[in-house]
């Protein structure tokens, strides 16, 4: 009887050894998953966004005269007023 606990024991201690390691190294892995996933979640979104706005250059004129404008580009037929900075 003595034999079949210390056996029993035994053999609990070596699947402890095994797998404890194993368990440690599951959590990581799942952990990394779920970042890798907030991560791709994150970038459909901005790829959604930018599909978007690349629909509305291809669809409306306005936003991409409005938009070429914010960054600065003229049409050929403007004046351009340039102000030194107030000091």
């Amino acid at each position: 009887m003595l034999l079949w606990v210390g056996l029993a024991a035994l053999v609990a201690g070596v699947v402890l050894f095994v797998f404890i390691p194993k368990y440690g190294n599951l959590r990581e892995l799942q952990r990394v998953r779920t970042g890798l996933e907030a991560e791709n979640q994150r970038i459909r979104a901005e790829t959604e966004a930018l599909r978007r706005m690349q629909e509305r250059f291809n669809a409306d004129p306005a936003f991409v005269a409005r938009t070429a404008h914010e960054s600065g580009r003229i049409k050929t037929n403007e004046t351009v007023f340039l102000f030194p900075p107030e000091s």
